[in-house]
């Protein structure tokens, strides 16, 4: 009797996957746009400095196609650009706008964009680009509103953010009728947010703070002041981490949102003159084959008679 070993041999092959994520998305002055995994990894320039002739990316919004729109400072237009690859799409909006700052998409889902030039706030058809007026404007109560540089909605309330008039002006978010200000004076107001607690977070680029502001009772209600150099923009992760943009020191802070206490740095990478920042929609990244992954070869042992 003798024993024969047989190699019987296979392979496993593992291939490439692709799952939803989201992203940190970080704009600067300098000109580049990076993107970021949720735990601060780096995955390099996003959109690099100069694409379709974009100078100043000056504000960032995500549209319900899932698409990234950069507000082009200089050349006082939106650009649009795919939100997965980062690939170019032309022009979305431009007239009306003087020098476009900050946009964000608002509750009605038209584009609204900040613009300087004019100190008012323009809005935008969110397909076809096409200009719909000047929304909000220098006028009436909000008549000494200086260089708009932020906007955000809370219930029927707008709140547009004049950084040279050191104020928050209101304005009705259906018919753009200004309302007022909230009480007191800012340092150099920019970004704003709505955030935990219901309250407004506003930069205050010239006190380094971030202003908490209780709109219940119309005062600032605590300040974040711990690492700041700069702050500009701001996004909440899905975490309950505050991340700020410090514009002078060009890196990206983390806070625990609900008490303000400086959690560290976001990334180990600086980011000259990073300015917006905003969380992108779930997006299908698609993953690169991982190649073939040898198995194990199995030994059948079979037992022989003669």
């Amino acid at each position: 009797m003798r024993l024969a070993i047989l190699g019987v041999a296979f392979q496993a092959i593992v291939c490439g996957s692709a799952l939803a994520e989201r992203f940190v998305v970080v704009g600067s002055w300098g000109g580049e746009i990076r993107r970021y995994k949720l735990d601060g990894t780096s995955m390099g320039t996003f959109i690099a400095a100069g694409t379709a002739g974009m100078s100043f990316p000056d504000g960032l919004a995500y549209g319900s196609d899932n698409n990234l729109y950069v507000a082009d400072a200089n050349n006082a237009r939106i650009l649009k650009f795919n939100g997965v690859t980062g690939a170019p799409m032309g022009t979305f909006a431009m007239g009306g706008m003087q020098r476009a700052g900050y946009c964000a998409f608002g509750p009605d889902g038209k584009l609204y964009v900040c613009s300087s030039g004019d100190n008012a706030v323009h809005r935008y058809d969110p397909t076809t680009g096409a200009h719909l007026g000047a929304f909000a404007m220098a006028t009436g109560a909000a008549a000494g509103m200086v260089y708009p540089a932020g906007l955000a909605w809370v219930g029927n309330t707008m709140y547009v953010a004049g950084f040279q008039s050191n104020r928050v002006y209101t304005f009705d978010a259906t018919t753009g009728t200004s309302t007022g200000t909230l009480s007191g004076s800012f340092n150099r107001p920019l970004y704003l947010r709505p955030g935990i607690g219901g309250n407004l977070f506003i930069s205050e680029y010239g006190r380094n703070a971030v202003a908490r502001y209780n709109l219940a009772q119309n005062r600032v209600a605590t300040s974040i002041t711990a690492g700041m150099n700069g702050p500009v923009g701001q996004v909440s992760l899905p975490n309950g981490e505050l991340l700020v943009c410090e514009w002078n020191g060009g890196f990206i802070n983390r806070y625990n949102e609900a008490n303000g206490a400086l959690l560290g740095r976001f990334s180990t990478e600086t980011f000259a003159n990073c300015n917006d920042i905003l969380v992108s929609p779930d997006l299908v990244i698609p993953a690169p084959a991982a190649g073939c992954v040898l198995g194990f070869a199995g030994l059948l042992t079979v037992r022989r008679r003669r």
